[in-house]
């Protein structure tokens, strides 16, 4: 159980993965846990923002032995603000599934409720990824609002905290907080994606993987346009030591129309060194 500031993720970021003041108890049974979060996302101790905005969370870790778990969670997103009441929650499901070298994922996501234009909410996201041996790929698709103007929200927003990192440059990647014209980083909302990717241990100091991803907005910008692009990642780690790291990183997106900023197609090289402890 904790108290204060924590970090804390939930349904691998899709939902939340940040640092939040509030509060977490987590009791076991076995196999299961169910964990319990409130969380104080804005308000008088956490911004200038005159709102108070609320996070609560149940999830039910449910262990499967050596096969892997299952977590079906609800969340409630709620806050008082000038625009109005938001009043939205979320149910879903996690589950994470290994069989020998092969190990495979998969997420489901209903939002429901109303947002702040007293609209009812009807987005939703899924995705599913695995991996055997050496390759690995995954899927996710969130939607976005047909109609705007139709008196329902079905664009899935999730809530203030979410982290979902996926390719370098149209997902926030290696190197944080930059991302290309156009795609929505690292708050995935109105978007989809596929990744196939091959990730090796070359020698007991360098690691290699690359990975091809395609993107597309699940519904049309206000310019008629969808799709964001294929990017090619290549990323070479090197041991330096115990607990220290350098990533060595190139990356480069063949731009759809979809991703602004000019002709030119974005490109992204870079270094990193890590150290954890």
């Amino acid at each position: 159980n904790v108290v204060g500031m924590q970090g804390y993720a939930i349904s691998r970021g899709f939902m939340f993965d940040s640092d939040f003041s509030g509060i977490r108890i987590t009791p076991k049974f076995g196999d299961t846990a169910i964990v319990g979060t409130w969380a104080r996302v804005n308000g008088e101790y956490v911004s200038e923002l005159e709102v108070d905005e609320d996070i609560l969370a149940l999830e039910g870790k449910i262990g499967l032995g050596d096969t892997g778990r299952v977590t079906p969670f609800f969340v409630w997103h709620g806050s008082n603000g000038e625009l109005g009441d938001l009043n939205a929650f979320y149910l879903g499901v996690d589950a994470d599934i290994k069989f020998g070298d092969a190990s495979t994922w998969g997420t489901f996501i209903y939002q429901g409720g109303t947002n702040e234009l007293d609209e009812d909410n009807k987005g939703y996201l899924f995705a599913v990824g695995g991996k055997i041996s050496m390759f690995h790929g995954e899927f996710f698709y969130a939607s976005g609002d047909d109609s705007p103007l139709d008196g329902d929200n079905d664009q899935f927003l999730g809530v203030p905290g979410r982290s979902y990192y996926w390719s370098e440059i149209m997902g926030f990647g290696t190197f944080d907080n930059q991302v290309s014209a156009g795609s929505p980083g690292d708050a995935i909302s109105n978007v989809w994606a596929f990744n196939l990717g091959v990730k090796a241990k070359v020698s007991d100091a360098w690691t290699l993987s690359f990975d091809w991803w395609y993107a597309n907005l699940a519904e049309d910008n206000l310019l008629g346009n969808d799709e964001l692009g294929n990017e090619f990642d290549l990323k070479a780690t090197y041991k330096v030591m115990d607990n220290l790291n350098l990533d060595l990183v190139g990356a480069y997106l063949v731009a759809g129309d979809a991703t602004g900023g000019g002709d030119d197609d974005p490109v992204e090289i870079g270094a990193r060194l890590s150290l954890s402890f």
